[in-house]
């Protein structure tokens, strides 16, 4: 009976149930100003999320955004523009987020085993060198 009632807004109120949770802990634990920059932070950080969510949903699912066409309507992925559609794109997201970590720990290894093999070929340079 609550559900049929309420519907949608349960998991609204399980999500902001969650923010604030997270908020009064950090707050809790921390300074002031500390949780002032905390609260601007998270805030701004989850308008960025739904706000990137929200522009790819729209751009991939009707091919235009703030009425401005990008893709052509043959390109268009209904599915976007429903329900699932946020869970796919918040999947994308999240893949791509993965990729990035993953090439910037790859950049990290190639600059440290360019470091390691600049410093072998100084090391025999040096020897080469006290040899002749």
């Amino acid at each position: 009976f609550l559900y049929s009632a309420l519907g949608v807004y349960i998991p609204l109120i399980v999500v902001n149930c969650i923010i604030l949770g997270r908020a009064e802990a950090y707050a809790s634990k921390n300074p002031v100003l500390a949780s002032a920059f905390d609260g601007i932070g998270m805030g701004l950080g989850f308008t960025m999320g739904l706000t990137l969510i929200g522009i790819f949903r729209e751009i991939l699912g009707s091919g235009s955004i703030f009425g401005f066409t990008i893709l052509p309507s043959a390109v268009n992925i209904s599915i976007f523009v429903m329900a699932p559609g946020a869970f796919f794109v918040l999947a994308i997201l999240t893949v791509l987020g993965i990729l990035v970590v993953i090439l910037r720990i790859l950049a990290i290894l190639v600059v440290a085993v360019l470091t390691i093999l600049v410093g072998i070929v100084h090391f025999v340079i040096i020897i080469v060198l006290k040899i002749v």
